[in-house]
């Protein structure tokens, strides 16, 4: 089963609005986020302002496997992509304690400590938290520092190494 969840930005909206009131300028960055049912995470941004059916086609289109079901927020383009697949679309809100909108939300607190992010680095970003995500990490903060921890042993003992053969070459 596939729930794609779409971030166009992290207002809240008011309850009963549409979407098509709502007003998604073209500087929103958009980031689709699909889970299956093993739990697998995709997370990519795909663009800014509104998405339409083939934004969807192009950026999760490729990776959808034969048994397709998927469970979405109620917006017109899914069911236009759903459609167009030909998956089956199950009748179930996402409320919040889906995991895909869990994994939205962490998403989403973990990257306002950084109090913004260029969208050219969105996807390092993404991938990021992808990686401390699936380690299971209880706390982000400490992963992320003892992620730092690990970088700056590996550019250290490189440094060793190549200082050790500098030394040999000049002997």
């Amino acid at each position: 089963m596939v729930s794609i969840i779409v971030l166009l930005d992290n207002k809240k909206r008011v309850h009963d609005q549409s979407v098509s009131y709502i007003n998604i300028s073209n500087n929103k960055v958009c980031v689709i986020t699909a889970l299956d049912s093993h739990k697998n995470i995709y997370s990519r941004a795909v663009g800014t302002g509104r998405m339409n059916a083939m934004d969807m086609e192009n950026y999760i289109g490729k990776i959808l496997n034969k048994n397709r079901q998927a469970i979405s927020r109620p917006k017109s383009f899914f069911a236009l992509f759903f459609k167009r697949k030909k998956i089956r679309e199950i009748n179930k809100y996402l409320d919040n304690s889906s995991e895909a909108v869990k994994y939205r939300c962490d998403c989403m607190e973990w990257m306002y400590r950084f109090r913004g992010v260029a969208t050219k680095y969105l996807n390092n970003y993404l991938s990021l938290f992808k990686l401390l995500k699936n380690g299971n990490f209880n706390n982000i903060l400490s992963a992320i520092n003892k992620f730092i921890e690990a970088i700056s042993k590996i550019n250290m003992e490189n440094t060793y190494i190549n200082m050790r053969n500098a030394e040999i070459c000049f002997n």
